[in-house]
């Protein structure tokens, strides 16, 4: 997995992997393998509770969130 290797070679807290709800529990998504991704920590927590749809919207717009 990219992320750990990656994570493994900086140890950067903010790169550690971290499991994500591809659809989010809070909207109604479950602990099924199918519904489960690696994530770095960082964007775990940036993506909060959105689905992945809306976070790859959001992430294909991020310079417009920056002033």
């Amino acid at each position: 997995n990219d992320i750990y290797y990656k994570w493994k070679q900086t140890k950067d807290p903010f790169m550690k992997p971290s499991i994500d709800h591809i659809i989010p529990r809070s909207k109604g998504g479950d602990n099924d393998l199918n519904n489960l991704q690696f994530l770095t920590w960082f964007e775990n927590r940036c993506k909060n509770a959105m689905s992945q749809e809306d976070w790859d919207k959001m992430k294909s717009n991020i310079l417009e969130y920056f002033v």
